[in-house]
């Protein structure tokens, strides 16, 4: 670094500067928000009724279709595999209040 001395007038100059450069990057950054809260926030959040395997077969194992239950409705549950399907059995009556 230079020794050089800056006098009052210089000083001035480029803290100007800088603040000009601040504010170009604040109104870019400022643009960048706005764009990606447009693009992030949906106006309504879709959730779909029930996942359709498109294209190809999805297989799941047991415990990722125990996964699908709550943890006391699950207890409530027997899961078994059998073949390429997963059977879902009661192991009590459920009654309405699961439901």
């Amino acid at each position: 670094m230079s020794e050089k001395k800056l006098s009052a007038e210089e000083l001035l100059e480029r803290i100007d500067e800088l603040l000009n450069v601040l504010k170009i990057i604040s109104r870019d950054l400022s643009e960048v928000s706005k764009s990606l809260k447009t693009v992030t926030v949906p106006s309504a959040p879709e959730v779909p009724a029930a996942p359709t395997p498109t294209g190809a077969a999805v297989t799941r194992g047991v415990e990722d279709v125990k996964m699908l239950f709550s943890k006391d409705l699950e207890d409530m549950l027997s899961f078994e595999e059998k073949g390429e399907f997963i059977v879902v059995k009661p192991r009590q009556y459920l009654g309405s209040d699961n439901f």
